[in-house]
């Protein structure tokens, strides 16, 4: 019962309060309206993300092929640069007048070499992030196109509900509330009578 009574004066107590509110010009329809260009403007941002996000991956292939390239061209130019130091190392009458630049270009040639071998590594690396890229843009693509359907189903759904503005639809929860408190405290008061001698 007393909680019953809690329960009425708040909820009749509103309905004076809402009178008090400027909030006529506010309907469900404007609403859902507002709703549906809000989905629509979070759907292009995302189908956006995606586009960006595919192209950077068509960008990091294309590092990933220059990558490659220059893997494969270090590592020609160091088998080159072996084959000189073996050119430059010939022999006069038991002297190797070259074998200094020798030295030195097989020096350089395993230098290229090893730089061959991480640019290779880097290069199959950005080729994971590249597939990463892809994706992520793929998962947004389908993202987007599921708020797609669902926007157009609410709003398709949303608009068999008849326009009552928001000041109505605050008088029908407050006196609905109103009057299952109502129907505690009624509840209450036959307990009591139930419960006496």
């Amino acid at each position: 019962m007393a909680f019953g009574i809690t329960g009425c004066i708040p909820s009749f107590a509103g309905i004076y309060f809402v009178k008090n509110f400027n909030i006529d010009r506010v309907n469900s329809t404007e609403m859902l309206s507002t709703f549906g260009s809000s989905m629509d403007s979070v759907t292009g941002l995302i189908k956006d993300s995606s586009t960006a996000l595919k192209n950077a991956a068509g960008t990091v292939l294309e590092a990933k092929d220059s990558l490659a390239d220059a893997s494969k061209m270090l590592d020609e130019s160091s088998v080159a640069l072996l084959e000189i130091s073996k050119l430059v190392n010939f022999e006069i009458l038991g002297i190797k007048p070259m074998e200094g630049v020798s030295r030195y270009f097989i020096s350089i040639a395993d230098d290229l070499d090893s730089l061959a071998v991480s640019v290779e590594a880097m290069s199959a690396s950005i080729g994971g992030n590249a597939g990463d890229l892809n994706k992520i843009s793929e998962d947004l693509e389908e993202i987007s196109f599921r708020l797609d359907n669902f926007t157009a189903s609410f709003l398709k759904t949303s608009e068999t509900v008849p326009s009552f503005g928001l000041k109505s639809i605050l008088y029908f929860i407050l006196i609905y509330l109103g009057i299952l408190n109502i129907i505690f405290v009624m509840i209450g008061i036959s307990l009591l009578v139930l419960n006496r001698p």
